[in-house]
């Protein structure tokens, strides 16, 4: 599955986990090419097995600019995978538009997203890794790992291959 595909999963199941006595739901969506679109206003919580975003659902006569979705006194649930989503750059939309957000902020979803940076701050600060090799793309991984170390990653993890 991809991230675009968890992304609208998760975010179907925080919708329908939203106490609508307290609060309503704004959907928005955007789509592969990276157009963002307003989808529905639920002031209810919608039938369990209701597809609530898909490419298919997305009306692009509501297309919107991303600075449209400001509104003074809401909270964004930005339930994105991936890159755009998970890697800070959203967050810093949000924080540019002066939103709040739940979640992660900039430095840490950024940083959690590039995870060979991430072991090395974990390093830095004293936390027990793993033993690991990075390979970054275009790097020959015999070369970087001779012996294929992954073997005993595998076997501390009480996993076998």
């Amino acid at each position: 599955m991809q991230s675009r595909e968890v992304s609208v999963l998760s975010a179907e199941s925080v919708m329908r986990a939203i106490n609508y006595d307290l609060f309503s739901v704004k959907t928005y969506f955007i789509t592969k090419g990276a157009t963002l679109s307003r989808l529905r206003n639920l002031k209810q919580k919608p039938v369990a097995d209701e597809k609530l975003m898909t490419n298919a659902t997305v009306d692009m006569s509501r297309k919107i600019k991303p600075s449209d979705i400001y509104e003074a006194g809401a909270v964004v649930f930005p339930v994105l995978h991936g890159p755009m989503g998970e890697d800070g750059s959203i967050q810093g939309f949000l924080e540019v538009l002066k939103m709040p957000y739940v979640g992660c902020n900039i430095l840490s979803s950024s940083l959690a997203m590039d995870k060979i940076t991430t072991k090395r701050v974990l390093e830095s600060a004293g936390i027990a890794q793993v033993p690991y090799v990075a390979v970054v793309d275009g790097e020959d991984l015999e070369q970087k790992n001779p012996g294929n170390r992954r073997e005993i990653v595998l076997s501390r993890l009480h996993q076998t291959f």
